[in-house]
């Protein structure tokens, strides 16, 4: 853990685990994952909480490198990495970390008798990470009906 004061330090009222994240590992029609209601719902009341606490502290978004260390409730059952991934994706999401691979070294977590989960985040600088690419949906082409055959025609484009 970084014996230096935290950059920020941020508290969420509940973690969430993985394995109610996704609905039976269902696949949406573009190949991307579908959450479950519970899980969106967990998502935008912790996005806002954290959006107001950054607000408050004057905190601007960690664009490079970073550390973080978490403190658990004691009443938590759950592997590390189960909670780990949707605290990941909440925090980038929420505008807290440019991306979720950026922690220079393992996640160090604490199991103590609190009901939230502290958050503890040391900005180390150095090269900005780029901005996520997300992947554009394309839709598929459709064959021609007879009113964009109609169209086409009259601008003088072979359909």
């Amino acid at each position: 853990m970084n014996p230096n004061p935290p950059t920020l330090t941020l508290t969420i009222s509940k973690p969430f685990s993985k394995n109610a994240m996704e609905a039976f590992r269902a696949r949406n029609r573009w190949g991307g994952k579908q959450f479950t209601r519970a899980y969106k719902a967990w998502r935008d009341a912790m996005g806002w909480e954290i959006r107001q606490q950054m607000r408050l502290s004057g905190a601007s978004e960690i664009r490079g490198a970073y550390d973080i260390a978490l403190e658990l409730p004691s009443s938590w059952r759950g592997d590390q990495q189960n909670i780990c991934d949707p605290l990941f994706d909440l925090l980038q999401r929420a505008g807290v970390i440019r991306d979720d691979k950026g922690t220079a070294s393992g996640v160090p977590m604490q199991a103590v008798d609190r009901p939230d989960v502290l958050i503890r985040l040391w900005d180390l600088g150095g090269p900005e990470f780029p901005l996520p690419r997300f992947r554009l949906h394309h839709p598929r082409a459709r064959r021609p009906d007879a009113s964009r055959i109609s169209r086409a025609r009259r601008a003088g484009v072979l359909v």
